[in-house]
């Protein structure tokens, strides 16, 4: 692949992954992507909620068709979004117990092989690089990425700072 048609790769993927990801973390609000990868008034919206209330939001937004919502072992929900493209996004927070705020928030965003060949090891750094400067200072982000099943798969962790 030449050197232009790389970059063309990288920008458009840049800005699908910008918009998969501030897409799932809209909670109570409607779908409408932004040029954040993740949002800060997103993830304090989330960082508010008990688990009961975040419960509740998922279901809600499921019950909507926006997105699906399954129970994990901790009786959280997890939230999916699945795209045309085949990409799949899932966002779920971490609960100490039931009436406090989360720990953390965990996104996901797996990509389907047709998709992933758009996302090299510069092109994925540069994505986690943006995120973490995007939610300084209020939060810390750790991230990492991995092979699966031929896609790739870039895994989020957010914690308020």
């Amino acid at each position: 692949m030449n050197g232009f048609i790389k970059n063309i790769y990288k920008k458009i993927s840049k800005a699908f992954v910008s918009s998969l990801i501030s897409a799932l973390l809209f909670v109570n609000n409607p779908v409408y992507p932004n040029d954040t990868i993740l949002s800060k008034e997103h993830a304090a919206s989330i960082f508010s909620m008990s688990k009961t209330r975040w419960n509740s939001s998922a279901i809600k937004i499921a019950e909507s068709g926006h997105a699906k919502a399954s129970t994990n072992s901790h009786g959280v929900e997890r939230m999916q979004l699945r795209y045309g493209t085949g990409a799949y996004l899932y966002v779920g927070p971490e609960f100490l117990s039931v009436n406090h705020i989360p720990s953390s928030i965990h996104v996901t965003l797996a990509m389907p092989p047709p998709m992933s060949l758009m996302f090299d090891t510069e092109t994925i750094q540069t994505i986690i690089t943006q995120v973490k400067s995007q939610m300084l200072p209020e939060y810390q982000i750790s991230a990492n990425y991995e092979s699966v099943g031929g896609g790739v798969a870039l895994f989020f962790i957010i914690v308020e700072d």
